[in-house]
């Protein structure tokens, strides 16, 4: 019985070959040699599928999120690297009820953190111009190879059907990383009006002086000694404005000096600085009273 007569020639490449005899339906010498060759490419080919579905064409999720004003629905920030600092800001935080806080610097280097809310519809548009920019199909980790040294710029976004983290370290990233990046850590486009947090954690831990030395005013409380000995405290008011600009005026290296004693100073807010204070203590619950034995 004659071979029924093939459509025409395969190519010679692997891929080809298959593909051609899946069409063709004809047997191929080159198929039937190498079958392991088959098991894997069909192994693969799903995985392909997907990075080129990614890629070409990435999710598009609804612009829905989380109104609740404690939920972080967006977050800009860099850091890493050879250099520790303790009191890193976010470059912007974008929260479930429009807030956003940024950090900028005015013309002597100094720190400053602004605020403002924005509307629903200019949020709605700031999220879609990430879907837009096909944000959610990104890798997570973008660097020209391995980096042991430099700082990393990431942008995170919490979407109700979607959750992304990007990451540069560097250069590699798709082109829409750096606009969207500053278009968030300058406020998207709000007013600006300066941010001073109503509580912070204040941690300290011996040091000696340096050029940024800053003396504990004695009218303030609590003292830094109570505050040493207890390995932090939530402050707040006077106290929480003096160490609020000291800190900003010197973000990497600020020292608090009290009665001869100094101190290296960490303080830390929730949603705003990189490193987490912990979680508040909460108030202790009254005692029940015991129940009475019968006799």
């Amino acid at each position: 019985m004659r071979r029924p007569a093939s459509r025409g020639p395969c190519p010679v490449s692997r891929p080809a070959v298959v593909a051609c005899h899946l069409h063709t339906r004809t047997p191929n010498p080159l198929i039937l040699r190498h079958p392991s060759f088959v098991l894997r490419l069909l192994l693969v080919l799903p995985l392909l599928t997907a990075l080129a579905c990614n890629t070409l064409l990435p999710p598009r999720p609804p612009i829905e999120w989380n109104t609740a004003p404690e939920a972080v629905i967006a977050q800009a920030h860099t850091g890493g690297g050879m250099l520790y600092e303790p009191n890193l800001t976010y470059h912007a935080s974008l929260w479930g009820d429009g807030r956003i806080i940024w950090t900028g610097y005015d013309n002597q280097g100094r720190r400053e953190l602004f605020i403002t809310t924005l509307s629903a519809a200019d949020m709605t548009a700031l999220l879609q111009d990430f879907v837009d920019a096909g944000f959610f199909g990104w890798d997570t980790t973008y660097s020209p190879g391995l980096v042991y040294d430099a700082p990393s710029s990431c942008l995170s976004v919490s979407l109700a059907a979607a959750y992304q983290s990007v990451c540069e370290v560097l250069e590699g990233a798709p082109r829409p990383f750096g606009p969207l990046y500053a278009r968030l850590a300058s406020g998207a486009g709000g007013p600006a009006a300066p941010y001073v947090p109503e509580r912070a954690y204040l941690r300290l831990n011996p040091a000696g002086p340096n050029a940024a030395t800053a003396p504990w005013p004695a009218e303030l409380t609590p003292t830094l000694a109570i505050v040493a000995r207890q390995g932090g405290a939530w402050i707040e008011g006077d106290a929480l404005a003096f160490a609020w600009a000291a800190v900003n005026a010197e973000p990497l290296q600020p020292v608090f000096q009290e009665a001869g004693a100094y101190y290296s100073v960490q303080l830390l807010v929730p949603g705003v600085t990189v490193i987490s204070p912990p979680a508040p203590t909460p108030p202790s619950a009254p005692a029940l009273p015991l129940p009475r034995r019968r006799r």
